[in-house]
């Protein structure tokens, strides 16, 4: 009888010890955002280079070195109307609301040309792109994506037609600018 209760309170905190690691585990892969209720977002503001939340938390981890080398090897540098801005292939989503043909780069979806942007309502700004060659709108992907700003440097992305790629959309699933232009305070 000894025996089986020694057993089964090493089994009992075995089990307590995973289950505080996997809470640790899940609380630092989570982000705490601050919602900023003096911003007020202009379109303009869309200009830069943003970066999922789950990207996001990964580089915050990463000592300084590390972050360097990473950069060195997987960052690159473009030119927007808004000046010099890096991006991670594949990873980032790339605005660039003033130039003569304004875009959105969706990393790993390609290039998509705006052809209706508009302030719905504070803080949320709706946008209507394709992907394709217009003079054959059969070709072209047609997006509709919502984008709610938390704060200057912070939004999601809310969008019917993105939501089956594999970064993630939605309430929640943060956006953070990566590089662009910085916001007055």
């Amino acid at each position: 009888m000894y025996m089986q209760n020694k057993k089964s309170l090493f089994f009992l905190i075995l089990f307590a010890m995973l289950l505080i690691s996997c809470i640790k585990e899940n609380n630092d892969n989570y982000f705490h955002v601050t919602i900023d209720p003096n911003f007020t977002a202009k379109i303009i503001d869309l200009n830069g280079v943003w970066q999922p939340n789950w990207s996001y938390i990964a580089s915050k981890k990463m000592t300084k070195e590390e972050i360097e080398e990473e950069n060195a090897r997987s960052s690159y540098q473009k030119e927007y109307s808004w000046g010099i801005g890096e991006y991670i292939l594949h990873t980032t989503t790339n605005i660039d609301v003033t130039a003569p043909k304004p875009f959105l780069e969706i990393g790993g979806d390609g290039r998509f040309f705006i052809t209706d942007i508009a302030l719905s309502d504070i803080n949320t700004i709706n946008i209507n792109a394709y992907n394709g060659d217009i003079t054959s709108p059969e070709t072209c992907w047609f997006i509709e994506a919502t984008f709610h700003f938390v704060n200057k440097d912070t939004l999601w992305i809310e969008s019917k037609q993105l939501d089956e790629g594999g970064i993630k959309y939605g309430k929640g699933a943060y956006w953070h600018r990566f590089s662009g232009t910085k916001q007055q305070e």
